[in-house]
């Protein structure tokens, strides 16, 4: 059985810093309503390197 993707796996699974950026910026220009449902504070979002 395959597992459902969510907003909230993609955000903290991802990556990529700027690929994670863009994803709030967008939920918040869209007005998704999972968006207030995702903490940016537990997504890290610090650049590595």
């Amino acid at each position: 059985m395959s597992e459902t993707a969510s907003p909230d796996r993609f955000a903290k699974g991802c990556r990529k810093v700027q690929v994670k950026k863009l994803f709030f910026v967008f939920a918040d220009e869209h007005a998704h309503a999972w968006r207030k449902h995702i903490n940016p504070s537990e997504v890290d979002l610090r650049e590595s390197g």
